[in-house]
């Protein structure tokens, strides 16, 4: 284990390492967003540590990371069409390999959903709304109710303060709203209309009604992955358990994840939790894996039942922390 002291590793040389590998993939883009950076983040991090009360024991390094990590799904956005050979033929066509639908709300009513290549002149405007919606995920997301209107006051004041050309609409909060990367503009999350019904198949006590709540907590999830980040749901018990559920069985596609749930309790131990994960998986060539073509999905249900040991250790979710990193 290499502990770094937090004063040794400032929340700067993570945004400049990931600077680094994000001008890869477009210079502009992470130009932008690395000047936005050095613009917004030294004072949210003075907020969650002196105003507020985050839901979760965290550190200035932490919420940055969750900020990259919401921007490293953003970034393919910036991609080029390319040109491919049709199979068995001479003829060429052209590709589009994003698959834009992961952008937009399910329950928005959004009337296309397909994002359009970015000329560069595009890109700034694009990223710094796409910049500002992370911002309100990853500092924002990890706040508790009382406070998250605290939160709405001063990411909006610090907008106007930054001269932003993304400012929110003023009539609802910033956690009600998701860049529309069609219209270019802000778009509510559930519009009380579009797709009420699409758990109506579902027993129950499975139903889920869009609100502006679900619905971003079921989109950030799937965005989340569809990239391959691991990620905490944090709320009351039972919507995390319903989220879940609905994810699992009405928006991931089941030809693509392979999904298994594990509901934890104080008797959940390290074994279980790895006899649980590897009689899920498939061994070849003396490797454990998913299936071809096919991606792997574990959800831990009621984490907070791990009771620490007499010295503060918890082995069933430091086993998770280590699968994780």
């Amino acid at each position: 284990m290499i502990y770094f002291d937090q004063s040794l590793l400032p929340w700067t040389a993570l945004c400049d390492s990931w600077f680094e590998r994000a001008t890869k993939i477009n210079e502009i883009a992470s130009k932008k967003l690395r000047e936005l950076m050095d613009n917004y983040v030294p004072s949210m991090i003075r907020f969650i540590t002196n105003d507020a009360a985050p839901v979760i024991i965290t550190n200035s390094n932490f919420v940055v990371n969750n900020l990259l990590t919401l921007l490293d799904c953003y970034l393919p956005i910036t991609r080029k069409i390319e040109v491919e050979t049709v199979e068995g033929t001479n003829e060429t066509k052209q590709a589009d390999k994003l698959d834009s639908n992961l952008y937009f709300s399910l329950f928005s009513g959004t009337e296309s959903t397909s994002i359009a290549v970015l000329e560069d002149e595009q890109i700034n405007l694009v990223f710094e709304r796409i910049f500002i919606f992370a911002l309100v995920w990853s500092f924002g997301g990890i706040l508790p109710d009382e406070f998250r209107n605290i939160f709405d006051k001063f990411l909006k004041d610090q907008i106007e303060l930054n001269q932003s050309k993304c400012a929110f609409p003023p009539r609802l909060t910033v956690f009600d709203y998701y860049p529309d990367l069609c219209r270019m503009s802000w778009a509510v999350w559930a519009d009380g209309v579009s797709n009420l019904n699409f758990t109506n198949d579902n027993p129950i006590y499975n139903q889920m009604v869009p609100t502006n709540e679900s619905a971003s907590t079921l989109f950030l999830s799937k965005l989340l992955l569809s990239y391959g980040k691991n990620f905490i749901i944090c709320g009351p018990e039972t919507l995390k358990t319903l989220t879940t559920t609905v994810l699992m069985n009405n928006v991931l596609n089941s030809s693509v994840y392979d999904c298994h749930y594990l509901q934890f309790s104080p008797c959940t131990t390290p074994d279980v939790i790895k006899q649980f994960m590897i009689s899920n998986m498939h061994k070849k060539s003396g490797k454990y894996g998913p299936l071809p073509n096919k991606k792997l999905i574990y959800f831990f249900d009621n984490m907070n039942t791990i009771k620490p040991e007499i010295y503060g250790a918890q082995p069933s979710l430091e086993l998770l922390n280590q699968f994780n990193n």
